[in-house]
């Protein structure tokens, strides 16, 4: 069986706003696919949680505090006002409840990307995660979403 047969991937022509759409066909259905889908690589959904949290950085006397844009089981994003080298190795406290002391592990910077304000966002992926810190991240996204629904509800 020819691959072309089965599925094929067509692009549609540029809109003015957004990313250029890709669509997938398949089985006499079309899936449209935006650029990002394509290159998101990651293995865990992202969630859009703002936890609180501390970086330290090494040469830096003083952990700083922080807030993560969004949360994964593989890793968090953060903005900050200082440019971040990739690749950087970053001890990281993660507050996912009041209650508990901070979730404190590793991580390496995986990307920087500039805002149009002067900011910096970066993706910190996890290294070397323990069982425990891995469970109590999924309890936190997981208790975030149970509360998504019963609101909606």
């Amino acid at each position: 069986m020819d691959i072309n047969s089965v599925c094929m991937l067509t692009s549609a022509p540029r809109q003015k706003a957004g990313p250029p759409v890709f669509t997938i066909a398949w089985k006499d259905r079309e899936y449209p696919m935006t650029t990002r889908q394509q290159t998101d690589r990651r293995r865990h959904p992202r969630a859009n949680a703002r936890v609180g949290a501390w970086l330290s950085f090494p040469g830096e006397a003083a952990a700083r505090g922080a807030a993560t844009r969004d949360l994964s089981l593989e890793g968090a994003r953060f903005s900050t006002r200082r440019k971040v080298e990739n690749g950087t190795p970053v001890l990281i406290g993660l507050e996912l409840r009041a209650d508990i002391s901070p979730l404190e592990c590793k991580g390496r910077v995986a990307w920087t990307r500039p805002n149009a304000d002067g900011s910096y966002d970066f993706g910190l992926r996890f290294v070397d995660l323990q069982y425990n810190e891995t469970e109590s991240i999924r309890a936190f996204l997981d208790g975030r979403r149970r509360d998504r629904v019963l609101a909606a509800v």
